[in-house]
């Protein structure tokens, strides 16, 4: 019995398709792999989450997405720690 994997193609051997060189520009160096970080990001399991994110993100709109997520971040963050520090006062 022979297992044949599928699997994807590294984003490091994945060549920009003509006329896109220097796309990684575009974007913050956070949001691109990085070359120093191949060995530790060949070990990740990365997925496509098609569900919710169905399309490629232009520069811009990557950038409104970080902003989104960060601004919810903080908003969990604050609304927790306010709900923790008035159950500490209910019991004093």
């Amino acid at each position: 019995m022979t297992s044949s994997k599928k699997k994807f193609i590294s984003p490091y051997e994945h060549a920009a398709p003509e006329g896109s060189e220097g796309w990684k520009e575009l974007y913050p160096y956070f949001l691109v792999f990085q070359e120093q970080l191949k060995a530790q990001e060949e070990e990740k399991f990365f997925f496509c989450d098609s569900q919710h994110w169905p399309n490629v993100f232009k520069p811009f709109d990557a950038m409104t997405v970080e902003f989104a997520v960060k601004c919810l971040s903080q908003y969990n963050s604050r609304r927790v720690a306010r709900k923790l520090a008035q159950e500490s006062q209910a019991r004093d």
